[in-house]
């Protein structure tokens, strides 16, 4: 995943997710986030005694933990703990600077001095091609940092994005990490173009929450030396410790015609600036007044359905959400009857297999210190809690009538307590979801946790998971400038008054080795058939499941490309009896991208699938299958006016062949308007052989097509108009989510928001669900 100014340059990642479709999940809040995970028989006359798996059902995992934290901790350099890092010191101002992107005003001068910047990309630790000037001054109640960044030829400054919460590496950008608890974890992340387009992300480890937000304030000029960015962040808007004076940051600049970056403290290009393990120090930080720490916000939203399966109606639904700082470093919020009316709908995903899809959380009140509940590095299946499990059951969404959380760190420790109450409906009575979630800090950037959560959202009896994780990481591996990780995790799932063969546990380790020239991920981790976390998120158990990827880079002094990779990425699961269900190699032998981000690669990938099972979607007998597919990538930067991206595959598939073609036309003549088509199309053909579904047809032919149109229009900063289209002809429907978005200030919005669904499975266009909403909130701060 790019992410987080990271880049096509950056070291990439790859999750042991299985990712092999499945069926098409419609727009968000329309159905469940994910479908029931099937069922797979298991014989246990079969099953062999496995030494690891029974060492840790035994209790081997506390002992698993000391071991591995004792080897890690052997090769933790004392280079890692040297305080050699940069610094620079908080200036005082009594009379805090106007935010109109120009810095004239005195107080400016108060403020601590950064213009040692060097190059991460092109040359690491090279002098940039352009000097910055950064400040940072504070008068007791708001952060204020000023980037003054000098260019000598301003006219080719590249700003073409404006929307708030849009990724900015595409353009010119300046961005800063704050490690607020000086933990060398967690923190913060804001950026900003010369638009004052805002992105703010939350940061734990090397994760993001990018759909988060907070309050803050930017304002920027571009002029004939350049271009200026000031940025205010109150400080009731981040929670920090009030007992330590320095915290750990970080900033940054991007020039993108050249695709020039350069950092403050660390110019590893495998790392990213939220990479908080090697930020610097802001020292002076004292004295800092939160206020009372109490934010309000009501809201109200007036809604009118008209759908044709059920009665017409007009809602008038008033909200409310508060968040109090018991203390700088713990917020408890509260939400009543929650609305998420106004959030972006979910892209539809085409899916041709048995294991169901992830969503990710969108909704404010879960994204809010959401990180705190990540457990164990685990990506998707068999994570014990996701938050998207609130607020559904079996048969669709619910509505939330209340919850609180706390969340926040004292000293060493981090924890989150959460709970709500969903409503009764479909059948599912009302009931409380609760999960809580702690860790320690540990050794220089690592932690030790544990989590709990308790109640089912699909009805019927109540659940308890438990779990235990180690999360080790190491951004000076071996005293060096690389890095290393390693996690350890393992859980438990219990229903209420049901018995259990004692296979209810889920666990794994992986080893990360995340660097520049050479990547390396292996990993192992079983999830057994009974274990089933009703607040998580599984949708393949009774496998365990080995998985490795690696990348080499090599970088040209000279030429057209600025990377040429090649990478293998292999997975293998087998089920308890010993069985091989399915292995997965996908292999790229080579992947050119030049400096700006355009690129191409090929890649051929060997599938290996055995079919004891029905597959929902197809017709496919039982049997072994091994499949092979060829295929093309290719694609141009995202920061030119016109973007274009090309996906072909061809192979067989089971006991047939198919085709994919993926398309991408993204059309941004300037900072205002965003155009852009995506259309995915899938050939599959299966002959008939010894069908197992009675009454199929003599093939099993299908053609699959997907189209998504979205239009942005950026009027300002803070007024955007989105309308998304979305159509597929596996369940001929259309959807349309058109929403307007009024800022008027951040934590102070308006919603005009349109969703129309369209059933296209005749000739004429048949409207089925028409949703007008208007929505308003507004922020008191106190």
């Amino acid at each position: 995943m790019k992410l987080l100014c990271c880049g096509p340059d950056a070291p990439k990642r790859t999750r042991p997710e299985f990712q092999t479709e499945v069926t098409l999940m419609p727009p968000m809040f329309q159905t469940s986030p994910f479908a029931r995970p099937r069922a797979i028989a298991s014989t246990p006359s079969v099953r062999r005694s496995h030494g690891l798996r029974h060492w840790v059902e035994r209790g081997g995992t506390v002992a698993m933990v000391i071991a591995l934290s004792s080897v890690l901790a052997i090769a933790e350099s004392p280079a890692a703990e040297a305080d050699d890092r940069k610094r620079v010191t908080l200036g005082w101002t009594e009379t805090p600077p106007v935010l109109d992107g120009v810095m004239d005003e005195a107080a400016w001068l108060e403020g601590g001095l950064v213009t040692d910047l060097k190059q991460v990309l092109p040359i690491s630790g090279s002098e940039p091609t352009q000097r910055t000037e950064i400040r940072i001054v504070t008068d007791g109640k708001t952060l204020f940092i000023g980037f003054r960044c000098y260019d000598s030829n301003p006219e080719l400054i590249v700003h073409r994005r404006m929307k708030r919460d849009t990724f900015p590496f595409w353009d010119d950008r300046v961005g800063m990490s704050l490690d607020t608890f000086h933990t060398r974890r967690n923190g913060y992340f804001f950026a900003t173009n010369p638009n004052a387009m805002r992105h703010d992300v939350l940061l734990e480890a090397e994760n993001f929450e990018i759909s988060w937000d907070t309050i803050w304030f930017v304002e920027t000029s571009i002029d004939a030396e350049g271009w200026t960015a000031e940025i205010a962040i109150p400080f009731s808007s981040i929670g920090f410790d009030p007992n330590i004076d320095t915290w750990g940051i970080n900033f940054e600049r991007g020039i993108r015609r050249n695709d020039e970056s350069m950092r403050w403290s660390d110019h590893a290009p495998q790392r990213l600036i939220s990479t908080m393990g090697v930020a610097g120090n802001l020292e002076g930080v004292w004295g800092l007044d939160q206020g009372l720490g109490l934010e309000i916000t009501p809201g109200l939203t007036l809604r009118r359905v008209d759908d044709r399966t059920t009665h017409d109606r007009f809602e008038v639904d008033p909200t409310f959400d508060a968040f109090y700082k018991i203390l700088p470093s713990v917020t408890a919020a509260a939400t009543y009857n929650t609305d998420f009316g106004q959030v972006e709908a979910d892209n539809v995903q085409i899916n041709d297999d048995r294991f169901a899809l992830f969503f990710p959380e969108k909704r404010d009140f879960f994204l809010e210190d959401g990180l705190i509940f990540d457990f164990g590095d685990v990506s998707q299946n068999g994570r014990p809690f996701f938050s998207r499990r609130i607020g559904f059951n079996d048969t669709g969404p619910v509505g939330i009538h209340g919850g609180g959380k706390v969340t926040g760190r004292l000293g060493p420790v981090k924890f989150g307590v959460l709970d709500t109450l969903v409503e009764h409906k479909n059948g599912t009575g009302e009931r409380n979801l609760l999960v809580g979630r702690a860790a320690v800090n540990v050794f220089g950037e690592s932690t030790l946790g544990a989590i709990l959560t308790r109640g089912n959202p699909a009805g019927g009896r109540n659940s308890t998971t438990v779990g235990s994780d180690f999360l080790y990481r190491d951004s000076s591996f071996m005293g060096g400038s690389k890095d290393f990780r390693a996690s350890l995790w393992f859980a438990k799932s219990i229903d209420d008054n049901q018995s259990s063969n004692g296979r209810n546990h889920g666990y794994g380790v992986k080893l990360e080795y995340p660097n520049d020239r050479i990547s390396w991920t292996l990993g192992f981790e079983e999830l057994q058939e009974d274990y089933q976390p009703r607040l998580g998120f599984v949708n393949r158990n009774d496998v365990r499941h080995w998985f490795v990827f690696s990348r080499y880079r090599i970088r040209p002094e000279a030429g057209p490309f600025r990377t040429i990779d090649s990478e293998l990425f292999g997975q293998v699961f087998i089920d308890s009896g010993n069985e091989v269900e399915t292995v997965n190699f996908r292999f790229v032998p080579v992947e050119f991208t030049n400096a700006i981000g355009d690129g191409f690669d090929f890649r051929y990938r060997i599938r290996y699938e055995r079919v004891a099972n029905p597959i929902p979607t197809f017709d496919v007998p039982d049997g072994i299958y091994t499949f092979h597919e060829a295929g093309l990538n290719a694609f141009t930067s995202r920061n030119r006016p016109i973007r274009i991206g090309l996906e072909l595959g061809h192979g067989t598939y089971f006991d047939g062949t198919r085709t994919r073609v993926g398309l991408d036309l993204e059309y941004r003549p300037s900072q205002h308007l965003l155009v852009e088509v995506e259309y995915e199309y899938r050939g599959v053909n299966l002959p008939k052989t010894g069908s197992i579904l009675a009454g199929s047809p003599d093939r099993n032919d299908r053609d699959t097509q997907l189209i998504r149109f979205k239009v942005d229009i950026a009027f300002t900063p803070d007024i955007n108009w989105s309308t998304f289209v979305q159509y597929d002809n596996r369940s001929d429907s259309a959807g349309i989510n058109s929403r307007l978005r009024y800022i008027i200030q951040d934590g102070r919005e308006f919603f005009v928001v349109f969703n129309q669904g369209i059933d296209t499975s005749t000739n004429d266009l048949v409207r089925t669900r028409t949703e007008a909403i208007v929505k308003a909130v507004w922020t008191l701060t106190f």
